[in-house]
């Protein structure tokens, strides 16, 4: 299987939400730090690039190329598409060296929807903009399987995807801006010279994304360059999707974590920002953090509270209605549906699978709202971290601990904190096309139950901050299911 046609592909790929991609290791300044190299700069991996192209691929496809086997005596044979770690645009990588977001997070009892003690736990993310360089090669053995596989990035680029942990929550959105494609013919060597330049100077190559550098290092021509341009394609290709439309009310504080030393007129609980890069390696934080990972908690809770009156309403007795549907996140569900459709997380040996229904990350909008808020709220929105943006209100409120038996304020317990007054997003939620209906009608009865609007949403609810309201509740496309499917689902579990 040894391949006579080497295909290099080059590409930007730029992140459109934050990304999470995990190191696993110990971090003083975070519980969940991010992947970085022995010099500090994050990077995703090769093995993260190669699983995500592969599940984008066919079985029989991805078996071919990225799990060969040697027919004889069915021994395992090397890929025949290698994929280098990717790391950020050497303008980019001075600044990203250091933490730059860090998110605070808590686990909550799906019981009582209060925090569970010592549950408290941040994750750094990369952010928005952070551009990543793409570089991988194939071996073809001839010139047709050379044009497949060149079809087949081509789509994997334009499509665009998720990378990373927490990618049902919303991050690791990328997109590719640029691709570069070359092929270099390695089977005579005494006819062309790109054996030659391919083992002088294309083995070992490091891509920082420079484009006018590969016309020097690897005899790329404008031609090469534009060969293969990235027309992107929807994101809601095979997707069905909930949109939730969501605004301010009563004021909403999502908490940003520590703040390190008191800054003067900034509040002592900060207001949680998204942070963004450009390519440059300038960094600016004036777009209020995302509000998916919140509706994405009172989603599943209102979710598994459908499910829980439906089963008990069937007659299943409270324990084995527990068993189905464990309080506990990190308990799967003993039945295999739920399993999958909720994912789950197994605490002893760090194992899992992500859910099957997904939340956009996307960034609040501020007053007055266009009535096109279908367009500001894109992820790519032109607008979205820069001076034009339309402004959210931010006030400093003064509070003050009080003893919990007497009543009387605490010394030097004098806080405060800056709730945000206004502003509107769509909230979407996302599942593949072919999902299941009584998915699909789990996820919009529930939707349907937020709008009811019962439970505040943010950490000062019981101050009177009610956070948010749910508006309009819509499907895409709408009537895409069978009414009733979910009770006849649930007549068989």
């Amino acid at each position: 299987m040894t391949g006579t046609i080497r295909v290099l592909v080059f590409s930007e790929l730029e992140m459109i939400s934050s990304l999470h991609h995990g190191s696993g290791e110990d971090c003083a300044c975070t519980d969940l730090p991010v992947l970085r190299d022995s010099r500090r700069i994050p990077f995703i991996s090769g093995n993260s690039l190669a699983g995500s192209f592969g599940a984008s691929l066919e079985e029989t496809q991805g078996t071919k190329w990225l799990h060969p086997i040697n027919d004889t005596n069915q021994e395992a044979l090397p890929s025949l598409v290698t994929f280098d770690d990717a790391f950020p645009v050497k303008d980019q990588q001075e600044a990203l060296k250091q933490p730059i977001e860090i998110r605070e997070q808590v686990t909550q009892n799906r019981e009582t929807q209060t925090a569970l003690q010592d549950h408290h736990f941040n994750i750094e993310v990369l952010p928005v903009g952070t551009t990543f360089c793409f570089f991988c090669r194939f071996d073809a053995t001839d010139t047709s399987e050379a044009e497949a596989f060149i079809k087949t990035i081509k789509h994997y680029l334009s499509k665009g995807g998720k990378y990373g942990g927490k990618r049902n929550a919303g991050l690791g959105h990328w997109k590719a801006n640029k691709c570069g494609i070359k092929q270099l013919d390695l089977s005579d060597p005494k006819t062309n010279n790109d054996l030659k330049l391919w083992l002088t100077k294309g083995s070992g190559y490091e891509w920082e994304g420079d484009w006018s550098k590969l016309t020097t290092d690897l005899a790329f021509d404008q031609t090469d360059e534009d060969k293969i341009p990235i027309t992107p394609i929807s994101q809601d290709e095979n997707c069905w999707k909930m949109e939730l439309t969501v605004e301010i009310r009563d004021g909403l504080h999502l908490s940003a974590g520590a703040n390190g030393l008191p800054v003067k007129n900034k509040s002592d609980l900060r207001q949680a920002r998204r942070y963004r890069i450009d390519r440059t390696g300038h960094i600016t934080s004036n777009e209020f953090i995302d509000y998916g990972t919140s509706i994405r908690g009172r989603l599943r809770t209102a979710m598994e509270m459908l499910l829980r009156t439906h089963l008990i309403q069937k007659g299943k007795p409270i324990p084995k209605t527990m068993e189905i549907l464990p309080i506990n996140p990190t308990m799967a569900s003993t039945n295999a549906d739920l399993k999958t459709f909720f994912g789950f997380t197994d605490s002893l040996n760090k194992n899992g699978n992500m859910a099957k229904w997904a939340v956009e990350e996307r960034a609040w909008i501020g007053s007055p709202i266009d009535e096109t808020l279908e367009d500001h709220n894109r992820l790519d929105h032109a607008k979205q971290g820069t001076p034009d943006a339309p402004k959210i209100d931010e006030s400093l409120e003064d509070h003050i601990r009080l003893d919990p038996i007497t009543q009387h304020p605490l010394t030097g317990a004098k806080f405060d904190f800056s709730p945000i007054k206004n502003g509107k997003m769509k909230v979407v939620v996302k599942l593949p096309q072919d999902a299941e209906d009584w998915e699909k009608e789990l996820i919009y009865h529930a939707g349907k139950l937020m709008r009811l609007n019962i439970l505040p949403f943010g950490g000062k609810g019981s101050r009177g901050y009610l956070g948010t309201k749910i508006g309009t509740v819509k499907t895409i496309p709408s009537n895409s299911y069978k009414e009733g499917s979910l009770k006849e689902w649930l007549g068989n579990v």
